[in-house]
Parts: structure tokens; sequence; C-alpha cells
């Protein structure tokens, strides 16, 4: 090793790092056969994540991961319902990209980790191509900066994503507003923005506290029934409201 100039020693470490990343793809493709077959479960194991802590000395929490990170690499048809061992369709959460860059020896395996988790907190509401984009953009940060910084703009991507998904759920929830007042049978039905049930529930809350009687007697009235109550004595307050007339209603 001594006689290895500057550039030659920089070389041979950067090889080992590909080699480090070639060999950790093979032994993820190795796991995902192994579960595949069911190999674990055929060995008396309970699972295969199980059966790789018994036989490797694996900790528990490893070998889930590695199981989870074999099957979500896999370049086929999509993840594993674990329990039956079938192939299922794609969530979006597959590491495809991230896989192709392992394989190319140009990424490490805590790339490959930090991806993993991010995915994994990837709001349910997010369309399949759109977490599929996140995940190759992910894979292309590997691709130029180090764990740490990538799972500092794995965050930022995902409080993006909530946010979007929280104004699309509002847009939605602002299009099926509505409210049914059944005057034969008393019922009331409908559905508000969060803003609208915010500033009703505002309204109502304090008008909705039970009320003792003036002896001091429990207030027998259930939730639902103070609720009631208050929901009539806040239109009462309204219509005694001197500017109820004058502004149509809208004090």
């Amino acid at each position: 090793l001594f006689g290895l100039s500057d550039d030659e020693l920089e070389a041979a470490i950067e090889g080992c790092q590909g080699v480090r990343a070639r060999v950790f793809v093979a032994e993820l493709a190795l796991v995902a056969e192994a579960d595949g077959r069911d190999l674990g479960r055929r060995l008396g194991a309970a699972s295969t994540a199980a059966w790789l802590r018994d036989r490797f000395r694996i900790r528990p929490g490893d070998a889930r991961r590695l199981v989870d990170l074999a099957n979500r690499t896999r370049v086929d048809d999509g993840p594993v319902d674990y329990a039956a061992n079938v192939r299922g369709k794609l969530s979006g959460r597959e590491l495809s990209a991230t896989a192709v860059a392992l394989g190319e020896g140009v990424i490490s395996p805590e790339h490959v980790a930090i991806v993993a988790k991010v995915m994994c907190n990837v709001p349910k509401d997010v369309p399949v191509e759109k977490a599929q984009e996140v995940e190759a953009d992910l894979a292309g940060f590997c691709r130029q900066f180090d764990p740490l910084t990538v799972a500092k703009l794995g965050d930022c991507i995902l409080h993006m994503l909530e946010d979007e998904t929280l104004d699309e759920r509002e847009d939605e929830r602002h299009c099926k507003r509505e409210l049914w007042l059944d005057e034969t049978t008393g019922r009331i039905s409908g559905q508000l923005t969060a803003e609208g049930m915010a500033m009703l529930r505002t309204a109502l809350d304090p008008l909705a506290a039970p009320a003792p009687a003036a002896d001091g007697e429990y207030d027998v009235r259930s939730a639902g029934q103070r609720l009631a109550d208050a929901l009539v004595e806040l239109a009462r307050r309204a219509i005694a409201a001197d500017s109820f007339e004058a502004n149509h209603g809208i004090s």
C-alpha cells in the first residue's frame, strides 16, 4: 500500500466503495429470492426476517429492514404481500431508481436506507406517479450528496407533499360543503370545510358546556343534547341581535 500514489490510493478506495455497493445489491437480490420462496417458513422460522435474525445473528430490526429493502428494490412487477408471498400492484413506494444507482456502485447502502425511510413517510394520498417522481428525485440526490444531506432534502420534500395534500383535501371539502335541514324530522346533516367547522365549534363550545341548575344539580343532558341546544341558542341570539334585520340576517 505504501507504494501507491495518491491518485491510485483514491481510485482504490473508490473501487472499494463500488464493490461494497454491488455486494449489497447481491445480498438484497438473494434475500428477495429467499423471501419469494418463503424459505424462512419452510425452514421452520416464523418469517424470512426471523430466519435471517437467527441464522446470521442479525438484530431483529436490521433483519426486518433488510427484507423490506430487498423487496422494494426488486426490479420486477411490484411490492410483495409478505404474508402471502404474492406480488401486488405498484404503490409508488418502491425503490426502482435507487436500486439502479446502487447497482452502478455510485451510491451507498446508507443512501438506500435513507430513501426507503423517506418513501415510507410519503402521504398515502400521493398518487403512484407522483411518488415515483419523488423516489427518482431522491435517487438523483443520492448521486450528488451524502446520506445526511439526502435525509434533509427528503424531509423538505415530505413537508411540501403534506402541504399539497392538505390543500387538496381542503379544496375537496370546500367543493363538497353542504347543509341539509329536514323540518319534518328535525334532522340536520351536512359537511363543512375545516375553517367552517372550526368557526362553528368556536361559537358552539361555550354554549354547549354543562350548565348546572341554580341548586347545583348536575346537568343531565348528554353531550349531543347540549350541542343541539347550543345551536338553537346561537340562532336565537343571532335573531335577537339589533343588526339582524338590517343586514338580512348577517350580523
